[in-house]
């Protein structure tokens, strides 16, 4: 019955998993009639910049020391004018009147627990903060408009070498959401301090479990996809060490846990699960799953 489970599970988690656009900005385009790149998938503070007499590209690709794969976000907050304008990127469309507008999304319908990924971020100033936003929709016709399911919200300080984070989604619908947004600022309130520099990679998901029989409650990792290294969103040594299933629910791994992490380095590319081994009726689950 164990093994049953896991393997469905996993099936669920093929279609749940992987769903933000372009999550590690490694695809970049360049919009018809403008000489800048954005990320593939997302919108940014260079098609408002472009529209200006003196015009400013703040949202470029990161080559250099990415934080996974070959390309990173950078974000950067400029002077322009008489203001400072901070390096916004979304999955949908900036448009600036007299004030910034931000809209669309990507279709999206699972319930996801976290927003996780990996971040770097040095302020101008130390009062200046990093912002990450994820808003889940459902439209509602009979009011002709889109109701907010679920909202995450991440304001950061300083952050000199790139760093995981997570974001819970906190729900004020029962609904399943029909889309998604994500907006990332380099400076809070879209202003801040010049020189304010943010880098992003490596976006992700991270879901509960599906199976009420497999656990009573999950337990967080991320980042996820995850490549060498794997975290539990928990109390540094709440749990001592953890089991690791494939999808045919065999055992492929007993790890211990260092802090928060685990080396899963030995792991082959694919999904798996993690429970934890406290003692208690019902082992803690979750799904990662490894991608390099």
């Amino acid at each position: 019955m164990r093994k049953t489970l896991l393997i469905l599970l996993c099936l669920i988690s093929a279609k749940t998993f992987a769903q933000i656009p372009n999550n590690g900005f490694e695809t970049w385009a360049t919009p018809t009639g403008q000489t800048y790149e954005n990320p593939t998938g997302w919108g940014s503070s260079n098609d408002v910049g472009s529209q200006l007499p003196a015009p400013f590209v703040n949202a470029t690709k990161e080559t250099t020391a990415p934080g996974a794969g070959t390309s990173s976000l950078k974000l950067e907050t400029v002077s322009i004018f008489v203001t400072n304008v901070a390096g916004v990127a979304l999955t949908g469309e900036i448009t600036y009147t007299t004030t910034l507008k931000f809209s669309g999304g990507f279709p999206f319908t699972a319930r996801p627990g976290q927003l996780t990924g990996k971040m770097k971020y040095t302020p101008a100033a130390g009062t200046d903060s990093s912002f990450i936003y994820a808003v889940l929709f459902k439209w509602n016709s009979a009011l002709n408009k889109r109701d907010t399911i679920a909202t995450s919200a991440l304001i950061s300080p300083a952050a000199n070498n790139w760093t995981t984070f997570g974001s819970s989604l906190n729900y004020t619908s029962s609904d399943n959401p029909d889309s998604a947004l994500i907006l990332i600022s380099s400076s809070k309130g879209f202003l801040g301090s010049a020189g304010s520099k943010l880098w992003i990679d490596d976006l992700s998901f991270q879901y509960e479990s599906s199976v009420g029989a497999m656990s009573n409650a999950p337990v967080h990792v991320f980042p996820n996809p995850a490549q060498h290294t794997l975290y539990l969103n928990a109390i540094p040594g709440q749990f001592s060490d953890v089991i690791i299933y494939d999808c045919q629910g065999r055992l492929v791994m007993q790890a211990m846990v260092q802090g928060n992490a685990v080396d899963i380095s030995s792991l082959a590319n694919g999904t798996y699960i993690i429970s934890t081994t406290k003692q208690q009726s019902n082992p803690l689950r979750s799904l990662f799953t490894v991608s390099r």
